[in-house]
């Protein structure tokens, strides 16, 4: 894109060569300067990968593109005629990171004379379940007894899964991020139609919690899904829970119903 302004006493005119107020990205520092009547500034795009440019701040690892682009004022035109400026009055600039699938993930402004250290960018929730869902969430093995496959119709069959709080620890933009991370609900599918939701996972012979009796004999499929919820602190700060949940399907398991047949015996 090219952005220019008439130097003149007369009402700043603006000609922008796009149809709509999308500034092209910088590669790490806006170019400028004059051409005749009209100052310019233009831009292209650039992706960092641990490292920073004039400025840019770097995700740490490559998670994404930092883009630069000149900062449109609030209630500017639709083709943004209105430029943010700095206090010496040069463009003010505008970092967007953008995650792989193309989403706004954070962005700053900035000045090509700003002095200090750039902000530090910030670990959104958003972020936070992003890689909640990355990091390998296991799904629960649904156990069955009596064991063996089988069972018997109008049979209290028992149901229950192992799974126990563990933790993992991600970078995101460069910091680091720690998960703790437990199953909060299980959905249990009995494959013939009836399902239960509960917060537990159950408990082996016989301590009997989750239970189901088949009506009809034939082959089903019962599985468990788990829902896990987790809590995260950045860089070792306080732990804030995570808003929202991410559910793992389970592997369903074959299980054939049978009828029994009552047969008198005699104990000597």
């Amino acid at each position: 894109m090219l952005m220019r302004f008439m130097s003149s006493a007369l009402p700043a005119l603006l000609l922008i060569t796009t149809a709509a107020c999308h500034p092209a990205f910088a590669d790490g520092s806006t170019e400028a300067g004059s051409r005749g009547n009209f100052f310019y500034v233009g831009a292209s795009a650039e992706q960092y990968e641990g490292g920073a440019a004039n400025g840019a701040r770097s995700t740490g690892v490559a998670e994404g593109v930092w883009h630069q682009e000149i900062a449109c004022a609030e209630g500017g035109l639709a083709l943004c005629a209105d430029v943010m400026v700095c206090p010496d009055g040069t463009p003010m600039t505008r970092w967007l990171f953008v995650g792989p699938d193309g989403s706004l993930r954070d962005s700053y402004y900035s000045c090509p004379t700003q002095t200090g250290p750039a902000p530090q960018p910030q670990i959104t929730q958003a972020l936070v379940l992003q890689a909640l869902r990355r990091v390998g969430l296991p799904g629960s093995q649904l156990r069955v007894q009596p064991p063996g496959g089988e069972t018997l119709v109008n049979f209290r069959t028992n149901f229950y899964t192992e799974q126990e709080p563990f933790t993992r620890t991600v970078q995101l933009l460069g910091r680091r991020v720690d998960l703790r991370i437990w199953p909060s609900q299980f959905h249990w599918r009995f494959g013939d139609g009836a399902d239960l939701a509960t917060s537990n996972a159950g408990a082996p012979y016989p301590d009997l919690q989750i239970t189901h009796a088949y009506e009809s004999k034939g082959g089903v499929s019962p599985s468990v899904d788990t829902t896990y919820a987790a809590q995260f602190r950045v860089d070792g700060g306080a732990w804030r829970d995570v808003d929202g949940t991410v559910t793992i399907p389970g592997s369903p398991v074959r299980l054939q119903v049978r009828t029994a047949r009552p047969v008198l015996v005699s104990y000597q």
